[in-house]
């Protein structure tokens, strides 16, 4: 079945209105930066596969660069390998996610793209 973009605008929501329907957790404020839990992500997972919960504009290719280019910008030094993590309204991006301390955390808007916050744990 071909799927145009026309007809997935018509079936797909947003993730406030998911949160609305009850699919999901409404999540305000500082609340969206902190990691959903692993049945969260498991339900929208399946809500975009079902195409029921629209994609963010901003791909996984496009965040990790947004992420490296703030480091730079900062000083900080880009180590990998990285975690990155979809949330319903920011991506997380995790460097040095095999050593504990001194890693970097970068959430960037799931919309815009804009880096939220992003800072370094300390060792």
């Amino acid at each position: 079945m071909s799927w145009s973009s026309a007809a997935c605008r018509e079936r797909c929501v947003t993730a406030s209105q998911a949160a609305d329907l009850g699919w999901v957790p409404r999540l305000s404020g500082d609340e969206s930066l902190s990691l959903p839990s692993p049945i969260v992500r498991l339900v929208v997972r399946l809500l975009r596969r079902l195409r029921l919960l629209a994609h963010p504009p901003i791909s996984r290719v496009d965040t990790l660069a947004i992420a490296q280019q703030e480091c730079e910008i900062r000083g900080w030094r880009w180590v990998e390998p990285v975690i990155v993590r979809e949330g319903l309204r920011a991506w997380r991006i995790w460097t040095a996610a095999d050593m504990r301390g001194g890693n970097i955390l970068v959430v960037e808007d799931g919309r815009t793209g804009a880096v939220r916050r992003a800072t370094v744990t300390e060792r």
